[in-house]
């Protein structure tokens, strides 16, 4: 399970200002849920070399989409990508079990769903770009918090000794 105080806190170590890692690692996250799958490491690594984004915070960002999320999470974003498209007629559970999966009938479904990529397309973008928005927010408060909270305590111990 992803544990949000353990990443601000590794975030929160890192040189730079509070505005420039919340950027790096919600890019990040935006990079991450994108529909670019096997390619989220470099996007991510040509974007911090184009610009000046925090490497580790960007990276932080792609990683927090773990394996187990991916699968339930992009059928998600193809059911919003129907809805949004227009296309809610269109299905793409096939009611199936491990032996279907190794039958040629499966292979035969799997082919006729190539439709669905417009919508998970679309719908990943659409998630990807809320998601991005929303770990700006939290980062940039919890950092915010952190580092102020940080900020007063080394100057009420600079001031007791």
């Amino acid at each position: 399970m992803i544990n949000f105080k353990k990443i601000v806190l590794k975030l929160a170590s890192l040189k730079g200002s509070t505005r420039n890692i919340s950027l790096s690692f919600s890019i990040g996250v935006l990079i991450g849920f994108s529909p670019f799958l096997g390619l989220h490491t470099i996007i991510g690594l040509s974007l911090c070399f184009l610009t000046r984004l925090s490497k580790p915070a960007l990276l932080t960002g792609i990683f927090v989409n773990l394996p187990w999320i991916t699968v339930p999470y992009y059928a998600f974003a193809t059911w919003l990508g129907t809805l949004v498209l227009g296309m809610p007629g269109t299905s793409f559970t096939p009611g199936w079990n491990l032996s279907y999966v190794m039958k040629p009938e499966f292979r035969t479904w799997l082919v006729s769903k190539w439709v669905l990529l417009i919508p998970a397309f679309a719908g990943s973008i659409l998630l990807s770009i809320l998601l991005a928005a929303l770990a700006y927010l939290a980062v940039s408060v919890a950092l915010g918090k952190f580092r102020s909270v940080a900020a007063n305590s080394s100057v009420t111990l600079g001031t007791e000794l």
